[in-house]
């Protein structure tokens, strides 16, 4: 009685109805298997249950199946700490005779140690430990994990809980967190006099993290001013990127002034305020009472800002582009200790970047240093009649080649040593021409550009434009780009130049893209100007198929190596967002009146996108112009491809999609459907947690008017089986196919399914002989083999899809015919493949006589997709269109 009534307690541990016991070391227990074997048989006697067992790991013992148990929970300090080296000579000891018998050992390596535990055969709850020292227990011998904060502490809580996530034991994803007020063991969350309540906070933020969203993910982007050079443009770029290709919510914080003010506030919400402002706490906090809790801080400068976003919680990433010696010009070596204390990584394009950083910073964390060369971002628009026009005004004759270089005219671009090769090359009568495109320097301007005037010849081959955000056409006119900078991170006009498949020369020692211009053209010694010419003469005497060759790997590298949105998908990720790649194809066939708030709806989502490919298979409405007009008017940033030829299978646009796309996952979302806002999410939240190949939703289903025809398919599903399809659920892939797949095609609407990419390729690949001779019933060919062959499926009840159903006529008797005979063909395409029960069996006859009777009604107006009749029309995807229960209640639905 007394168990019964402590069972009742709405606050013990049930996992689907069974109570959850620990036992903290089994291996002391006598006879621990048969022991515990007899307990469950007692427990199922006496109360009708069986409950779930664990084994606490720790002290060397791992492995519950030694005992018969159902699974395992951390102990941190006892099982991850095992065997690491004691830091005890790094701390100041208050007790010298510790020393002897103790043990000191670092809490930082304890959770890196924790977070490279691989997942075991069996359920594993992860354990997590907010500090740790047991010597009030222990007097003398006691172990201590030193170094533990709340911001160390919130970074392991949040790994162990994404583990979770990922790694569900018995259906839940749990996380043990060892104590609560352990004050013995120093292991406790209570508020104490030193952190106040930062564990709790900490605590809070990094559990949260993993709540389906609500809203958009919202970040800060910092730049230390406005002016339209490579850093704040990179900025800009950033934030352009977040905001119009991920659907992300961005503000960005501009720490100065500058001509690219106007683009920053094209792109996001603008606050231009300096470090020194006495507001600028107040700003950041508002900005995290609004939902901000991440921030890029682009620049050491940009440092400056740190302290205020670290107050507020803020993760924080810094990009670093600057080398030592521009450092310490600008006096910022406080700002790099600030940054290296802080931030919860730092990204360096280079290691010669990274190196010269921790060589100036007091200390830093070499665990937060990631090297990742940012993105190529300039948009790519070719105009050679504007190359042509170019190298005319500039007098270049046909034989004549053009040297490049485009930067701000300084000391550090290395401006006068451009214009010593420049000298040295014209006095010997090479045919080439030598263009600077940037802003000068007062010296420059007032010393340099003089002595170029007093030789006619000279200024007749050196040229000078001003900066301009128009400079495609001007790489496309140049045949070499020479980098003449003393010291440059990793320039943004060497990947611009590649990208035009020019050669490109540069030194030794001079920065962080020195690898890749030594593979796509030369490194010299600064000081030997005839060095440099004899390279840059002998790039430019390349026979014409080697130099065709040439330029096109390097394109090839830039495009592939270099994109500009995975560079900031992978900020998002050391950000801790913890987003996957989702790529959503929108294949459309003259849905014009519909594909703008197919968008509309898709740019709603709360995950982020990575990208959106619309594919129009030759509308002959005016969907091509709509979408046209959609992206100039909401600047919103997709892919569109338009078919030359109608490719006479809405599959074969399925199949062209895919191939495209780069997510991880793949949401086939055609154009006349709508979504909730929460879609993505969820699906997602269950794949996440998952290996299932696709997961779909139950849909609501609307007319070509927007009239609401019925809230759900749970009338279609209920012939079924009690119960079928009512709730969520991750279900084993033949198991879901047996079930449901073999009498009937469930799933309604390939917009309602989101799919784990390598699935979708494979079922597609599968039927890839169907896609033209199935006209109805191939989408239901390919779930069953991607059920079958791929994976779990997983379930959302909740209609959280927008089925657009079309009226159409009657049905003609061939037609009729072929939609009887792809139902009946994939029928038996899954009864050769898995082993159907008697019940199942009469459900399949059953649904056969069902079909053939609605087909034969031709009289009748019959409910098809738009486009069916058509060849390359959006895919029908509900086999024998189930027709709203009667009385369902029309009613407007707003698009």
């Amino acid at each position: 009685a007394d168990l019964n009534r402590h069972f009742a307690d709405p606050r013990y541990i049930r996992i689907d109805g069974r109570p959850l016991f620990i036992i903290y070391r089994p291996g002391i227990i006598p006879d621990a298997r048969d022991t515990i074997a007899r307990w469950r048989r007692i427990w199922q006697t006496k109360f009708g249950v069986a409950p779930l067992i664990l084994m606490v790991q720790g002290f060397g013992d791992t492995d519950p199946g030694v005992y018969g148990l159902d699974g395992a929970v951390e102990f941190p300090p006892h099982k991850i700490g095992a065997g690491l080296d004691s830091i005890i000579e790094t701390v100041d000891l208050l007790d010298g005779a510790f020393a002897k018998q103790g043990m000191v050992l670092s809490y930082e390596e304890l959770a890196k140690r924790s977070h490279a535990v691989p997942p075991p055969a069996f359920p594993l709850l992860r354990g997590v430990v907010p500090s740790w020292d047991n010597e009030a227990r222990r007097r003398g011998t006691g172990v201590v994990y030193h170094g533990s904060t709340p911001e160390k502490y919130e970074l392991w809580l949040r790994q162990a809980s994404h583990y979770a996530a990922r790694h569900p034991a018995f259906g839940e994803s749990f996380v043990f967190i060892n104590a609560w007020n352990e004050w013995a063991e120093a292991a406790y969350l209570e508020p104490d006099l030193h952190y106040g309540g930062a564990y709790l906070n900490a605590t809070a933020r990094a559990l949260t993290s993993n709540r389906r969203r609500a809203q958009k993910d919202k970040i800060v982007v910092v730049s230390h001013d406005a002016h339209p050079h490579g850093a704040q443009l990179l900025a800009l770029n950033i934030a352009m990127t977040l905001t119009r290709q991920f659907g992300t919510e961005a503000v960005i914080l501009v720490l100065g002034h500058g001509p690219l003010m106007a683009k920053f506030a094209e792109v996001a919400e603008v606050i231009q305020m300096t470090p020194e402002d006495a507001r600028l706490a107040g700003v950041i906090k508002a900005l995290a009472r609004r939902g901000f809790n991440a921030a890029i801080v682009n620049t050491t400068v940009s440092g400056r800002a740190i302290p205020h976003l670290k107050s507020c919680g803020f993760r924080i990433v810094s990009l670093i582009h600057e080398l030592p010696r521009l450092i310490k010009d600008y006096k910022l070596e406080p700002v790099v200790d600030v940054i290296a204390e802080h931030s919860n990584r730092v990204v360096f394009a280079a290691r010669q970047v990274k190196d010269g950083f921790a060589g100036l910073a007091k200390t830093f964390d070499e665990g937060k240093a990631l090297i990742r060369p940012q993105g190529h971002f300039t948009a790519w628009n070719s105009d050679p009649a504007e190359s042509h026009a170019l190298r005319q005004r500039l007098g270049i004759s046909q034989s004549g080649k053009l040297i490049l270089n485009v930067a701000y005219a300084d000391a550090r671009k290395g401006f006068d040593i451009f214009l010593s090769i420049a000298r040295a090359a014209i006095a010997a009568g090479r045919n080439l021409h030598f263009l600077w495109v940037g802003t000068l320097t007062p010296d420059v301007q007032n010393w340099l550009i003089g002595d170029i005037a007093e030789s006619p010849e000279f200024a007749a081959r050196f040229h000078l434009l001003p900066f301009t955000d128009k400079l495609v056409p001007i790489y496309e006119a140049a045949d070499l780009f020479l980098l003449s900078s003393r010291e440059d991170p990793f320039p943004t006009v060497v990947l611009d130049a590649l990208r035009a498949g020019l050669p490109v020369v540069a030194f030794h020692g001079s920065g962080g893209a020195v690898e890749l211009v030594a593979e796509h053209g030369r490194l010299t010694d600064r000081s030997d100007i005839a060095g440099t010419l004899a390279a840059i003469d002998e790039l430019l005497a390349q026979p014409g198929d080697e130099r065709i060759r040439r330029a096109q790997a390097r394109r090839a590298e830039i495009e592939k190596g270099f994109r500009f949105d995975d560079y900031v998908f992978d900020l998002a990720a050391v950000l801790e967002l913890d987003n996957r790649k989702v790529s959503v194809v929108v294949p459309n066939y003259n849905y014009a009146n519909y594909v703008t708030a197919r968008l509309d709806s898709i740019y709603d989502q709360t995950y982020p996108l990575f990208e959106v490919i619309v594919l129009d298979d030759k509308s002959a409405d005016d969907s091509v112009e709509q979408l046209e007009a959609y992206a100039f008017r909401t600047a919103r940033v997709f892919a569109l491809e338009v078919n030359a030829v109608n490719s006479g299978s809405g599959y074969r646009q399925w199949d062209k999609g895919d191939q495209m796309a780069r997510g991880e996952y793949v949401w086939m979302a055609e154009a006349d459907d709508l979504c909730d806002p929460r879609f993505l999410d969820r699906a997602i939240s269950m794949l996440d947690n998952s290996d299932a190949a696709f997961v779909f939703c139950d849909s609501r289903q609307i007319d070509e008017n927007d009239t609401l025809l019925a809230e759900n398919y749970q009338y279609y599903y209920k012939d079924l089986g009690e119960g079928a399809l009512t709730r969520d659920f991750i279900m084993d892939g033949k198991e879901f196919v047996k079930r449901f797949l073999s009498v009937k095609n469930v799933i309604l609407n390939v917009s309602s399914v989101v799919w784990r990419r390598e699935a979708l390729l494979h079922g597609l690949a599968a039927t890839r002989a169907d896609h033209l001779t199935m006209r109805l019933a191939c989408d239901w060919k390919i779930y069953v083999t991607a059920a079958l062959e791929c994976g779990p499926v997983g379930f959302v009840a909740e209609p959280l899809n927008t089925h657009r159903r079309h009226s159409h006529s009657v049905i003609h008797a061939s037609k009729a015919d072929q939609h009887y005979g792809e139902i009946a063909a994939v029928q038996d395409f899954v009864a050769a493949r898995v082993e159907l029960d008697e019940a199942t069996l009469v459900q399949r006859e059953a649904y056969r006589k069902e079909v053939k009777e609605q087909l034969e009604r031709q009289a009748e107006p019959v409910k098809a997709r738009a486009g069916r009749e058509t060849p390359g029309g959006s895919v029908a995807a509900e086999i024998v269109t189930p027709e709203p229960p009667k009385g369902g209640g029309r009613r407007k639905m707003k698009a």
